[in-house]
């Protein structure tokens, strides 16, 4: 079922010829009885000629406004037309807000042009007709455009009534609902970002009555149905809304608390505001599509994500290091046994064996009285760096870099201390008379 689409005076589909003006204010003080003007905006025409016109896509259209005085003539004064098509005025305009100025008949499908014409000078600086909206019927292949409202009717299949609700012929939809059974109900699932419940209200009782309303299962809100201070039945009332929304599919229900002797509850329209432009009968499939679009985004992100840490798992803790832009000393960078072998063999290069008999030959075995290493319990050779080396190799193969580091300077250091201790002896034999050497 396609749903009315209301266009507001400051849509900027409008347009306007002649000396308009806009108005925030009501126009006909002292006639609340027919609500307020619509989104708090009307257009007036200064009492000389003007007219506007709009292009629309649907099968009928209604223009809606305030009147503020009886004696204009419908048909000569103030002309409607829709292409070539006839139109039906309003034949008993009341003065107030939220009239009816003309309606059009069935038109065919496509793109339709509603041209309004005020052809009478009224002489004074007074309009006497205020322009509020039109709406229109979309066709079934129609497009509801952005930001603009649907208008929701009683006989809407949307809308389930719980037992107790009687229909009326009054308000401004000519099809009101209304209730005064305690614990009725109505439930309304619908898409869109707002809702406002649009109803009358009924004089003759003094008691108040109540109604809880919730969305999409939240905690309700209370609203009071006070009671009228006149004896006149307040028309195009809002009863609540819900001014904003996320664009996803909705619940609202609502619940009446009151009797025969409370106000009752009335629902003479819904409006709804429309999430985005979307073709009557296609909202579910383009929401669908939408979803499925970002599902597939999610997933590729997902996949992506994942990818990405097992290969930075991957990465090597120093080339990790490295990517993030930490400092890496060139000593800290080992290739096995290779820049400790070095090493080692330029300690020995360094550091070669001392022999107290002959220090140009390894091979002469020293004199009797000579001073000899062996006294200290090892050779100098002993001492050197090849054990130094098989204690650093270990370390490497078995444990971390630091560990190696240590160990090669606990190492060296404990060769210092026995060449330290070595040294004095040697001085002692190299400063005894040279005849001691060739004894036989």
């Amino acid at each position: 079922m396609t749903r009315p689409v209301i266009l507001d005076d400051t849509d900027s589909r409008i347009q306007y010829a002649g000396d308009w003006v806009l108005s925030t204010r009501n126009p006909i003080l002292g006639a609340e009885e027919f609500g307020s003007i619509y989104e708090g905006t009307t257009h007036g025409l200064m009492g000389r000629p003007g007219g506007l016109t709009v292009t629309f896509e649907g099968k009928s259209v209604t223009v809606l406004g305030s009147f503020t005085a009886t004696s204009v003539e419908l048909g000569s004064d103030i002309i409607c037309s829709v292409d070539d098509s006839t139109v039906h005025y309003n034949s008993h305009p009341s003065t107030g807000n939220n009239q009816v100025l003309c309606t059009s008949e069935e038109l065919e499908d496509g793109e339709h042009v509603l041209l309004v014409q005020f052809t009478k000078s009224s002489g004074t600086d007074t309009a006497q007709f205020w322009f509020d909206r039109l709406q229109y019927l979309p066709h079934n292949s129609g497009t509801v455009p952005d930001g603009t409202r649907q208008l929701v009717l009683p006989n809407d299949p949307g809308l389930v009534f719980s037992s107790g609700w009687e229909e009326a012929s009054t308000g401004f939809s000519g099809m009101e609902r209304r209730t005064n059974v305690n614990g009725s109900k109505l439930t309304f699932a619908f898409q869109g970002t707002s809702v406002a419940w649009i109803g009358s209200i009924q004089p003759g009782t003094s008691v108040n009555s109540s109604l809880a309303y919730s969305i999409d299962g939240a905690n309700p809100t209370l609203v009071l149905l006070g009671p009228l201070a006149s004896n006149l039945t307040q028309f195009n009332q809002t009863i609540f809304s819900i001014p904003v929304l996320l664009p996803a599919k909705h619940t609202l229900d609502v619940i009446y608390s009151g009797s025969v002797d409370t106000v009752s509850l009335s629902l003479d329209y819904l409006y709804i505001s429309s999430p985005h432009s979307a073709k009557i009968g296609e909202v579910e499939m383009r929401e669908g599509a939408i979803g499925g679009v970002l599902g597939l985004l999610v997933l590729l992100l997902s996949g992506f994500i994942i990818f990405n840490w097992r290969r930075w798992r991957a990465i090597a803790p120093r080339q990790r290091s490295s990517i993030l832009g930490q400092d890496t000393k060139p000593e800290d960078v080992i290739s096995p046994f290779t820049q400790i072998t070095s090493t080692l063999a330029l300690s020995r290069e360094r550091k070669p064996a001392l022999s107290a008999a002959n220090p140009s030959s390894d091979t002469e075995t020293p004199p009797a009285g000579s001073v000899q290493t062996r006294e200290q319990g090892q050779s100098c050779e002993g001492v050197g760096p090849s054990s130094k080396s098989r204690r650093v190799r270990k370390a490497v193969r078995f444990g971390s870099e630091s560990t190696a580091q240590r160990i090669e300077h606990e190492a060296e250091s404990e060769e210092r201390r026995e060449n330290s201790a070595i040294m004095p002896s040697l001085s002692v034999a190299l400063s005894k008379p040279s005849s001691s050497r060739i004894q036989s």
